[in-house]
């Protein structure tokens, strides 16, 4: 969970459920943010994952938690559970735009 307000947000985060806006064709959060990272890259791989109109190779999608606190989902993973041998990982806020690492890692 990214953990961010606005400077004159009384927000708490710890018992405090997000507000939700709609905005045309967007959810966003009021004066926080919307609690959760890689939106889009989780948005894209489920919608892979469920077209059937959009060819693929077999894809196993993993999903790990506290990326921004040192990375204990990814360090708790039992890689015996994971057939895949190519690994893409995903991170981004803005649709179209995708940076292939993980956070402090290279920029492409």
């Amino acid at each position: 969970m990214v953990c961010e307000k606005a400077s004159d947000s009384d927000h708490d985060f710890s018992k405090d459920p997000i507000k939700l806006q709609i905005d045309g064709d967007y959810i966003k959060a009021t004066n926080t943010t919307l609690g959760a990272d890689n939106g889009i890259a989780v948005a894209y791989a489920l919608a892979i994952l469920d077209s059937e109109d959009i060819d693929h190779p077999a894809i196993e999608a993993l999903f790990t938690t506290e990326e921004e606190t040192g990375m204990t989902g990814a360090n708790e993973l039992d890689p015996k559970l994971l057939n895949g041998k190519i690994l893409l990982n995903i991170d981004s806020e803005e649709e179209g735009i995708f940076y292939v690492s993980c956070a402090g890692g290279l920029r492409i």
